[in-house]
């Protein structure tokens, strides 16, 4: 049964994989000052990411533990997981500098995840 849930997530990692590690052309002119059109993808794609791993967490009914401490469970493992995939980034070549900034912006958007996660199903708590 967790199988079955944890596809979805597992699915839009690998997503999140492949369009995280693509470099982008400069005919896209998207950026906004601070804010680069990479940073809005990562906010995105880690928006989705935290939202689908609530989802799992929250309707599992096997483990109580997951379904108890899922904000804290997906706040972690989404830090982790944005670091990790910052710090892939960095060691592959695919950004010249590790950036704090996107680091920022995907936790932002793991947060902006567990919250419209918590605004939506206010009824699954």
């Amino acid at each position: 049964m967790l199988v079955r849930l944890l596809l979805p997530a597992i699915a839009w990692i690998i997503l999140m994989t492949l369009v995280l590690f693509r470099t982008y052309d400069s005919e896209y002119n998207w950026d906004y000052g601070v804010v680069k059109k990479d940073h809005l993808i990562h906010f995105s794609l880690f928006l989705v990411c935290a939202h689908i791993w609530m989802g799992i967490f929250i309707k599992q009914l096997k483990f109580g533990f997951l379904r108890q401490n899922a904000v804290l469970l997906v706040l972690g493992s989404g830090a982790v997981l944005a670091l990790v995939m910052e710090l892939f980034r960095y060691s592959l070549s695919f950004a010249e500098t590790f950036s704090f900034l996107s680091f920022f912006v995907d936790i932002l958007g793991v947060l902006a995840g567990i919250g419209i996660f918590r605004l939506v199903y206010r009824s699954c708590y």
